[in-house]
C-alpha cells in the first residue's frame, strides 16, 4: 500500500498496542498513519476499548495536574468518544488561552437523533439585541457579546467518533489574564462530590 500523504510515523498492526500507540502519538501532535493488512485505518475503525483507555489516560492527566496548555494540536488531532469529552478538552485549551466557552448549534444525521455536527463557541460570540426602551425591566444585564469569531466545529461519525472539522482561533477582545482564568464561566465547575456536600449542608441548614 502507498500513502499519498506524508506522515511523521507509520504504525503497522492495529492490535491494542498499535492502536493505543497511534492514539497517543496523535494526541501528542504527531501525524501518524495506522495500517492493518494493507488498509489505512479511520477513526471509526478503532476498537471501543482503545477510546476508553485513551479517555482514562486523559482524565489521569487532569488528576495529576498536567494540562494540554494552549497547544491546539493536542485536541485538534485527537479523537473523542462523547460530547462531554470533546467539550471538556476544548474548554481546557480555551481556558488556557483566556476564552470562556459555550455550546452552540448542532445538526443531526438524516432520520436520526444522533448528532452529526456540534459547534462550541466563545462566550462573546454574536451581538446583543437592541434595548427596547418601551419595556420596563428591574435591571439590565451588561453587554458581553462582542461578535468574537473564535469557535470549533466537531464532526461526529455515525459510530459516535468525534473529530475536529473546523477551528477558528482569532478573537476580537482582550483575553483573560492567567490570574483571572479561573473566573471564566465555563471554568467554574464543581465536582459531583462537592455538589453533594453543598446540598447536604443546605438541607441541614448550615
Amino acid at each position: 500500500m502507498s500513502c499519498d500523504e506524508s506522515y511523521d510515523a507509520i504504525v503497522v498492526g492495529s492490535g491494542y498496542g498499535g492502536a493505543v500507540a497511534a492514539c497517543r502519538m496523535s494526541l501528542a501532535g504527531i501525524k501518524v498513519c495506522l495500517i492493518e493488512k494493507g488498509k489505512r485505518w479511520e477513526p471509526k475503525d478503532f476498537p471501543r476499548d482503545v477510546f476508553s483507555l485513551i479517555s482514562a489516560v486523559r482524565m489521569e492527566w487532569r488528576k495529576w495536574g498536567i494540562s494540554i496548555g494552549s497547544d491546539k494540536t493536542l485536541f485538534q488531532r485527537g479523537v473523542y468518544r462523547s460530547e462531554k469529552e470533546a467539550y471538556e478538552t476544548y474548554c481546557e485549551y480555551a481556558h488556557n488561552v483566556g476564552l470562556s466557552v459555550r455550546k452552540e448549534h448542532h445538526s443531526y444525521w438524516p432520520n436520526s437523533r444522533s448528532i452529526k455536527l456540534k459547534d462550541f463557541v466563545c462566550s462573546k460570540v454574536g451581538q446583543k439585541k437592541g434595548i427596547d426602551l418601551n419595556c420596563q425591566t428591574k435591571y439590565r444585564k451588561s453587554n458581553t457579546r462582542m461578535g468574537c469569531p473564535a469557535m470549533i466545529i466537531f464532526a461526529v461519525s455515525q459510530d459516535g467518533v468525534w473529530t475536529v472539522q473546523k477551528s477558528i482561533e482569532s478573537h476580537n477582545h482582550v483575553l483573560a489574564r492567567r490570574a483571572d482564568q479561573h473566573l471564566l464561566r465555563s471554568c467554574r465547575n464543581i465536582s459531583d462530590e462537592k455538589a453533594l456536600i453543598l446540598k447536604s449542608m443546605i438541607e441541614a441548614g448550615i
